[in-house]
């Protein structure tokens, strides 16, 4: 078997002291972690295949396995007592110290007990509101309308005054429901004349003779219409301001000698030689979209390049095989 001689560092993956305790969320299959804050080394046990630990394993450090020192301190900190009935019921009544001072309790010291009712609240009743309530009087609200003018209650509908309104009488006090005329809302002039049939004056009609349909107009005189903007493409009108504009986009400043299509296709044609050539070394170049796949020989243009067999193996998976590796530090990093 080869062997490689490696001259270097060595570190594992670690959190500082200060960080928090506990594993790393994730280890590889085989890799080892330390944890300076509660002095644990962990490794990633088990492989889900694809080198992954299946789970982490504290197996090494103070904070692995409790000492004796930890459980000593560990009681302490719990306590200890006598639980003879002696020591929680001093006075032999059946119920432990603590509680009998939980018999008797002051109101004021009672939580969350009701307070005065409000409008939206329920609770006690005030000294203030119970005084109220005493005076109120018998046949309180033994309440009688008054029957003068302004004071009326509405007069019963009927089923015979649907739709109509509440019309006031010539005399103080008197009203009925009757129907709106026209009369009532100043409209005394008004008919009911059908669209169709409604006129117009002479000077109006002859106005609209002298309009151009909407459909198919024909114009007379000089027309005009605002000018689309350059490159519209809409059903907009085409004004000879908007064609004049297009054709000199168009040629966009070309010398009078090539102005014209029938001159550019003439000047194309006298260089199909010259095309024909470009276009052959074109053909040879690689494409840089191909990011070099298109090589002919990629073997020999490693060669060329002095790059060995490594320059063809996956970052993630390097095979070394003889040699020596100098000065190198592996560090696992941090979790």
């Amino acid at each position: 078997m080869p062997t490689v001689v490696m001259d270097g560092v060595f570190k594992v993956t670690r959190r500082a002291s200060g960080g928090a305790a506990g594993a790393p969320s994730s280890l590889l299959s085989g890799q080892v972690a330390y944890n300076e804050t509660d002095d644990t080394v962990y490794i990633g046990f088990g492989d889900d295949g694809s080198g992954n630990a299946t789970s982490i394993r504290a197996f090494a450090g103070a904070g692995t396995f409790a000492t004796k020192a930890y459980v000593i301190d560990a009681m302490s900190d719990a306590g200890a007592g006598d639980m003879l009935k002696s020591e929680y019921d001093s006075d032999d009544n059946g119920k432990v110290d603590a509680a009998d001072s939980a018999d008797h309790v002051p109101w004021s010291g009672v939580d969350g007990k009701p307070g005065n009712a409000t409008s939206s609240v329920d609770g006690f009743m005030s000294s203030t509101d119970k005084g109220k309530l005493d005076g109120i009087a018998s046949n309180a609200n033994n309440y009688s309308h008054p029957s003068g003018d302004g004071n009326l209650h509405v007069p019963a509908t009927g089923t015979g005054n649907n739709g109509k309104f509440l019309k006031a009488g010539a005399t103080a006090g008197s009203g009925a429901w009757d129907n709106v005329t026209k009369a009532d809302v100043g409209l005394g002039n008004a008919d009911n004349t059908s669209d169709a049939n409604k006129p117009i004056s002479d000077a109006t009609q002859s106005a609209l003779d002298a309009k151009a349909p909407l459909a198919s107009p024909t114009f007379t005189g000089t027309p005009s219409a605002p000018t689309a903007s350059a490159g519209n493409s809409s059903t907009l009108l085409a004004t000879t301001a908007f064609v004049a504009n297009a054709i000199a986009a168009l040629i966009d400043g070309a010398p009078g000698a090539l102005d014209t299509l029938k001159e550019l296709a003439d000047e194309l044609g006298d260089q199909d030689d010259a095309l024909s050539a470009l276009v052959t070394t074109v053909a040879g170049k690689l494409a840089k979209s191909a990011n070099l796949s298109d090589l002919t020989d990629a073997a020999a243009a490693r060669t060329n390049l002095e790059l060995g067999s490594m320059a063809q193996q996956s970052s993630s998976n390097v095979s070394i095989s003889g040699g020596t590796i100098s000065n190198v530090v592996f560090d696992g990093g941090t979790f």
